[in-house]
């Protein structure tokens, strides 16, 4: 069995969500079945199953503002199951730094658009240009909050991760990446 203090996440990787692959030798409906078995109410963590994909969740009484969540995609293959892992914020917190990006990057194009029309028109380019750098720092700042928020949720990574692995007894398992 994996115990949560052995499982390394690549958290030094300019990575905001972790994506793991397990193979498996139990059928995809047996580790679904599982899922639905276990109490994970006990370890304070909540499971929703849809078709063959399984979320969990820390609970309300232990859950931050970066507290993560584990998607996994459970798929029959020839004669493995395939289980795709990956971990991701809240789906809220997820589209408001999508939506952030997005408005910063527009506004960098469009402050640059701006920057180029008054150079070719010979106008004075410097409050498009810096007003251009500054959305770059602002995206840039947005990425830190994010890498800091991924920082503060990952010993509940580790919790998701160490209940999955108890549900589907990993030892019996192969481990076959944790991956990007």
């Amino acid at each position: 069995m994996i115990k949560s203090h052995e499982i390394k996440f690549p958290t030094e990787k300019v990575v905001l969500r972790p994506r793991f692959t397990l193979l498996l030798t139990s059928s995809a409906e047996k580790v679904l079945e599982e899922f639905r078995q276990s109490n994970a109410a006990d370890a304070g963590i909540v499971t929703k199953i849809i078709d063959h994909h399984v979320i969990l969740k820390i609970s309300k009484s232990n859950q931050h503002y970066w507290s993560p969540q584990l998607h996994l995609e459970i798929e029959n293959c020839t004669s493995i199951t395939k289980l795709n892992g990956l971990f991701g914020p809240n789906p809220t917190i997820w589209t408001l730094f999508m939506f952030l990006k997005f408005v910063f990057s527009g506004l960098f194009i469009g402050f640059g658009v701006w920057a180029a029309s008054n150079y070719l028109l010979e106008q004075p380019t410097a409050l498009p240009i810096t007003l251009s750098l500054l959305m770059c720092v602002f995206g840039i700042g947005v990425y830190f909050i994010a890498q800091f928020g991924k920082k503060m949720g990952e010993e509940q990574m580790e919790q998701l991760y160490a209940y999955m692995c108890s549900i589907i007894s990993v030892e019996e398992h192969s481990l076959n990446a944790i991956n990007n």
